[in-house]
């Protein structure tokens, strides 16, 4: 039930109307008491909720994974430079894309293109829409809705002579898979040291045997 007041409101200011997760985890709760007698309860409930994407894998039945709901949107181009893709990715990034890529497509009449493909979760989906459209030429792009699988991933702090690193590592359920040295970190001790990728890893890696 609602008012005709109550109507107009969320006619304004609700983008979408869904079937809510079937589970979450309630962030806060307001009520508001009517005043109008009625033979039943008359209040409005109001709850700000996070959804099952961002569960963790101990929340999704004991399983080894967590499965999140993600929006993938999609266009093909085929008008822009590569520099100017480049710096698409970037401001679709800034904007909070989770993974963006490019994959090369023929068009129609036989057209090189470019599949532009953004992957992004609800609450960023109307950032990642202005910046697509003010940062590429499409003129309209695919909007749809995902399901991604994905294993927990914990990220630690390295220090050492070298100074800092980041190392994340990835899970399946409680057992460690395999871990990896962020790339900027590398990069960085190797340009400092003047030496390979490979041989920076390798300092790295000591200090957090050491450790």
């Amino acid at each position: 039930m609602t008012t005709p007041t109550g109507a107009a409101i969320l006619a304004s200011c609700v983008d979408e109307f869904i079937t809510g997760p079937a589970s979450f985890t309630e962030i806060k709760t307001g009520y508001g008491i009517g005043t109008r007698k009625m033979e039943g309860f008359n209040a409005l409930r109001v709850s700000l909720r996070e959804s099952a994407a961002s569960a963790t894998a101990a929340d999704s039945g004991g399983k080894p994974w967590k499965t999140e709901d993600l929006i993938l949107l999609e266009a093909n181009i085929d008008d822009m430079t590569g520099e100017a893709l480049g710096f698409l990715m970037e401001r679709l990034f800034d904007a909070g894309a989770l993974d963006v890529t490019f994959s090369p497509i023929t068009m129609k009449k036989s057209r090189p293109g470019t599949l532009v493909s953004v992957l992004t979760r609800c609450d960023k989906l109307d950032a990642l829409r202005e910046s697509f459209f003010r940062n590429s030429t499409t003129i309209g792009f695919r909007e749809t809705k995902v399901n991604r699988v994905s294993l927990k991933r914990e990220e630690e702090k390295l220090t050492g002579s070298f100074g800092s690193a980041r190392e994340k590592t990835v899970f399946y359920g409680d057992k460690k898979l395999r871990s990896k040295i962020e790339f900027e970190d590398r990069a960085k001790l190797a340009r400092e040291r003047g030496i390979s990728l490979d041989e920076a890893e390798g300092i790295i890696a000591q200090a957090a045997k050491r450790t």
